[in-house]
């Protein structure tokens, strides 16, 4: 099935269509004028020697072909002018149309250039909003995450379904609801992994023993994550990941504490985290609508 025109293939069309018959008309303009122009001289040269023809001139050929041209001049010239005008009437048509189609393409071209540009203003509005809700909702769940979602397992390493969390003055309220937690970059872990045995190397004696003050955490360390295929979270992951540690005095475990909290993702439902809110210890809770 043929693809219908749009206004602006028919315009171009009608235009180049207008050009070829103004061209047309011109040329025939041209040959009118330049017929009537030949005329005329061979009028004026005509009439100039009949004035000046001698008696023996009379009988003469010439003498009739002078007369002839004359005489029908009169004739001709109405003739011609009429072809002539009426070819430059055609070439006025022409171009009074020509103007007319010309202004409504432009006008036309400048109104679909404006529809485009508002068009790819929403578009590009659009994107950019819809961008800015991403990284939004991307830095809240890596803070949810660094933040709330470890506390949902307990001490057993078991997931808690919901935990909720009250502001001291009691008028807000985060829920945390999950599906399910797990360990989806294992790359991390590996890092994560390789820091921490890096750290207790280090205060290993010669029999691989450690002393009693560093033996805590690594005990510790030793039930974060239970390694199969990939890792599955284990029973002290959570208070590893909540632990307060020092920069200076542990950077690998510093370290390792950040790819553990990076490494960490959770399934994303509708009731994945719930706020609410209300105006006084009174008043209900009102949920907020969120993305």
């Amino acid at each position: 099935m043929a693809k219908k025109k749009s206004r602006i293939d028919i315009l171009q069309s009608l235009i180049c269509k207008g050009e070829k018959a103004l061209k047309k008309w011109k040329k025939i303009e041209a040959k009118a004028r330049a017929k009537w122009t030949r005329g005329y001289r061979s009028f004026i040269t005509a009439a100039k020697s009949l004035a000046n023809a001698t008696i023996r001139q009379f009988e003469t050929k010439k003498y009739e072909r002078w007369a002839k041209t004359v005489s029908e001049w009169g004739e001709k010239n109405v003739e011609w002018t009429k072809e002539r005008d009426q070819a430059r009437e055609e070439i006025r048509k022409q171009e009074e149309k020509l103007q007319k189609l010309r202004v409504e393409l432009a006008s036309l071209i400048e109104k679909v250039e404006a529809e485009k540009k508002a068009q790819d203003e929403i578009i590009n509005n659009v994107f950019s909003l819809n961008e800015t809700v991403v990284q939004a909702l991307q830095s809240r769940n890596e803070y949810l995450t660094a933040r709330i979602y470890h506390k949902l397992i307990d001490e057993d390493g078991n997931l808690c379904r919901q935990r909720t969390f009250d502001r001291s003055d009691g008028l807000r309220r985060v829920v945390a609801l999950v599906n399910s937690i797990t360990i989806v970059d294992k790359e991390l872990v590996d890092k994560a992994m390789k820091l921490m045995n890096k750290f207790f190397k280090k205060f290993k004696n010669e029999e691989g023993e450690l002393p009693k003050e560093v033996q805590a955490m690594y005990d510790l360390t030793k039930q974060l994550l239970i390694e199969k295929i990939s890792y599955k979270v284990g029973p002290t992951l959570s208070q590893f990941i909540s632990m307060e540690l020092d920069r200076e005095t542990m950077p690998e475990l510093y370290e390792a504490q950040i790819l553990l909290r990076k490494s960490i993702r959770t399934e994303k439902t509708e009731s994945y985290i719930q706020l609410y809110s209300r105006a006084s210890r009174a008043d209900k809770w009102v949920r907020l609508k969120l993305k």
